[in-house]
């Protein structure tokens, strides 16, 4: 299925299925003693990462062809931290994975 890059409507629906599909929810605003940047995923369990993986290959493809699409960068650097808040990543990959969200974000518009 093609969508366009930089539309807004098909990423937040994307964002709403992986909750749907994987046990994620998403919030806008988790309490500061979570530890969590505003946006972040908050992870419940059950959380199924194969599918957290599977998605964020293809947004990272798509950053391949697209570097700057503040979209998939977003969501890269959200399923990023849904990994870490899940505890499915090693602390080589969560150290890796927070580089790699500092520079998503820092690659984004005012």
């Amino acid at each position: 299925m093609y969508m366009e890059p930089d539309e807004q409507s098909s990423w937040l629906y994307h964002r709403w299925l992986l909750s749907v599909s994987s046990g994620l929810q998403f919030s806008r605003a988790l309490p500061a003693a979570a530890g969590a940047a505003p946006g972040a995923a908050a992870v419940t369990e059950g959380v199924d990462p194969a599918i957290l993986r599977r998605e964020l290959s293809m947004c990272e493809e798509l950053l391949d062809t697209e570097p700057n699409c503040k979209w998939a960068l977003l969501t890269v650097s959200w399923l990023r931290n849904a990994l870490i808040r899940a505890g499915c990543l090693t602390a080589e990959e969560t150290a890796a994975a927070r580089r790699d969200i500092e520079q998503a974000v820092a690659k984004l518009p005012e």
